[in-house]
């Protein structure tokens, strides 16, 4: 006869050797599978650090680069040399910039403003100022730099101005219509005749702000307020005058005439009458805008 408990207790241990080598080779499965996931994070770690640190050798060299153009654009050696180094270091550390931008960024101000090449410190402190610029109205750091640097020349206007010119600016763009990148051509085309005329840069700002409004933008703005500026300058009338009264209060003057068509065509020609149109009918608006952005 068959023993049923010997046989049971034989099957029983066939089972457990079956399940036992079961589990032996899932283990030594499993221990294989945590060597080559180990193997493959070191090998991902390698790699992440070898791009890491070649990263690191191509920004280096691009900074190195800067620097050595921006010698020799500015001329500063030794120790001027060194402060601007270590300007573009502190830039870097502190805004989206990185330091070889910074160096670009003192190029583009020493390119546009050439007389603050006398002075570290003064290019430094314009430059910080164009950043602050480009990173809040968010534009290229080109197109800030040049804004900052035509403006503060056509003003007449030191380093010390910076802060103010790009106060104005940012502003300018925030409450107005006319974006950062469209108020430089316009000022570039009108800004020496508004400064000749005693307008100041926030008037001037103003002005642009309200054509753009009413859909005049950019250069043509800026030819369009610099014949009116003109126009207004030579009248034989004070009252009309900018550089006697201002900008805005002139406007309001001869808005207050209620002139035709006819009447400020005769005055302003038929290139300009739809910019004197635009600056009559919002002659409060660039007082007001005036006052908010100073």
């Amino acid at each position: 006869m068959v023993d049923v408990a010997k046989l049971e207790i034989q099957v029983d241990s066939k089972q457990v050797k079956g399940g036992t080598q079961d589990l032996a080779t899932m283990t030594k499965g499993a221990t294989a599978a945590t060597g080559a996931f180990k193997l493959l994070g070191a090998a991902a770690a390698a790699l992440g650090a070898g791009n890491i640190l070649t990263k690191i050798a191509n920004d280096t060299r691009a900074f190195s680069s800067s620097i050595s153009e921006l010698s020799a654009i500015t001329g500063s050696t030794g120790k001027n040399l060194d402060f601007l180094r270590e300007q573009s270091l502190e830039i870097g550390r502190s805004t989206t910039l990185s330091a070889s931008q910074a160096a670009e960024a003192f190029k583009l101000i020493a390119s546009a403003k050439p007389d603050l090449l006398e002075s570290g410190a003064a290019l430094a402190s314009v430059t910080k100022e164009a950043v602050k610029l480009a990173e809040a109205a968010r534009v290229d750091l080109a197109s800030a730099a040049n804004t900052v640097g035509t403006s503060l020349n056509q003003f007449g206007a030191g380093a010390e101005e910076a802060a103010r010119f790009v106060n104005v600016l940012a502003a300018g763009s925030k409450l107005g219509a006319s974006s950062i990148e469209d108020t430089s051509l316009a000022l570039k085309n009108s800004g020496a005749a508004a400064a000749a005329a005693g307008v100041g840069f926030e008037e001037a700002n103003a002005a642009i702000q309200v054509l753009a409004a009413g859909g005049l933008k950019a250069s043509e703005a800026g030819t369009g307020l610099r014949n009116i500026i003109l126009k207004l300058e030579a009248d034989t009338d004070q009252r009309l005058r900018p550089s006697v009264v201002g900008l805005g209060t002139a406007l309001e003057n001869l808005a207050a005439q209620n002139l035709t068509v006819t009447e400020v065509t005769k005055k302003f020609g038929v290139e300009g009458v739809v910019t004197a149109s635009t600056l009559l009918k919002n002659a409060d608006a660039t007082s007001i805008l005036t006052t908010a952005l100073t």
